[in-house]
């Protein structure tokens, strides 16, 4: 989580939606971010479905990320008000908030390896939206 806090400072992202049983702002968290979580909020949010029907609401595209299923993400539109949505290092999202998002991408790679830690699946995710759009 304190990595993906830093970079989502250093690419400007305005929050950061937590779901499910993810991390605690514990203290090593805080020092893997380095200063990011004064810039970024953090917020729980309860069921994640629900919050993108809402964000939805708001103007917000769901993009869900998989490493097996998707558009690969330079060849997938990324609309402005994008909202990322990324699942836990193994188990990935759930199909409900899979079939709830509006679009999935993939990150194209040599297939040496399965995935890219969520960390890393960020940063790449978030220099292609910033590739595309001024944040």
């Amino acid at each position: 989580l304190g990595a993906i806090a830093r970079v989502a400072a250093h690419f400007g992202v305005q929050a950061i939606l937590l779901a499910g049983e993810a991390p605690t702002l514990s203290a090593a968290v805080h020092r893997t971010a380095e200063g990011a979580l004064e810039h970024v909020p953090v917020v729980r949010i309860g069921d994640p479905v629900a919050a993108l029907v809402l964000l939805r609401q708001a103007g917000f595209v769901g993009v869900a990320t998989s490493s097996h299923a998707g558009e690969p993400l330079g060849a997938a539109p990324l609309p402005e008000r994008t909202v990322f949505l990324l699942g836990a290092e193994r188990e990935g999202l759930s199909s409900r908030l899979l079939e709830a998002a509006e679009t999935c991408v993939s990150i194209p790679g040599t297939g040496t390896v399965e995935s890219l830690n969520v960390g890393t699946a960020t940063a790449v995710l978030l220099a292609e939206f910033r590739r595309t759009h001024a944040l």
